[in-house]
């Protein structure tokens, strides 16, 4: 499974039951500061299938992800593509990684700054 944009691993103590004792989760994100808590945090839990990768999600490949199989069972992205640049590549690129198949769950939000309140 992949985390993207995983920040301070919040997700993962919801996802590790999900995934098993055989699964794994692969936690990205640009900013190591949120890395380095999200470190913290596995290492707190003793989560063994947990790792992190910094990377620029925009170029982000399979290779750097290093899926047993070449392709992912699921994406999850949690109020990450917002702040990202080219988003929509972001999305493409990694919707493009799933096996026939798999699931993508996205959850954000989107103000526009032109309305006035």
């Amino acid at each position: 499974m992949l985390d993207l944009a995983c920040g301070t691993g919040l997700n993962f103590a919801l996802l590790e039951p999900a995934i098993g004792p055989t699964g794994a989760i692969v936690g990205t994100d640009y900013s190591s500061g949120m890395l380095a808590r999200a470190a913290h945090r596995v290492a707190q839990h003793g989560w063994s299938n947990v790792r992190l990768l910094q990377a620029d999600a925009r170029t982000l490949t399979t290779e750097q992800i290093a899926l047993p199989h070449g392709r992912l069972h699921r994406v999850l992205c949690t109020l990450g593509l917002s702040v990202m640049p080219e988003w929509e590549s972001v999305f493409q690129r990694t919707f493009e990684m799933l096996e026939p198949g798999g699931r993508y769950a996205a959850k954000d939000l989107y103000i526009d700054q032109g309305v006035g309140y």
